[in-house]
């Protein structure tokens, strides 16, 4: 009794340590695709960087370019907290009149409100 169930309890082990190689491999190709998706996301964010630097350097010298990247901008940017970090083609609602405006700190300097360190 010794040969076939022996025979079987090892195949049945051999069975279990494939699987365990097998979830392991699928893990691991799902982690190579997530670093690959990162790695996308980077090289696109990049290019549009270049792209849009590019884009901003050629337009102020010539004639019409600039009116068209402005249209080109209102069009596609439509968040609010987007279009506020680009004032030059949203510019923002002028203070009410007779509110004093805040000049705003330089860097480094502690806010007024904020405890001595």
């Amino acid at each position: 009794m010794n040969g076939p169930a022996k025979t079987r309890e090892t195949l049945n082990q051999l069975i279990t340590e494939q699987l365990k190689r097998q979830e392991q491999s699928r893990a691991d190709v799902a982690e190579l695709r997530n670093r690959m998706r990162i790695l996308d996301r980077k090289l696109d964010t990049r290019r549009k960087i270049l792209v849009g630097s590019a884009i901003l350097a050629d337009g102020k010298p010539n004639g019409r370019f600039p009116d068209e990247v402005r249209k080109s901008v209102t069009r596609g940017i439509t968040r609010p907290g987007d279009r506020a970090i680009l004032p030059e083609f949203f510019p923002g609602p002028e203070p009410a009149p007779g509110l004093p405006v805040r000049p705003s700190k330089p860097p480094g300097e502690t806010p007024s409100s904020a405890a001595p360190a």
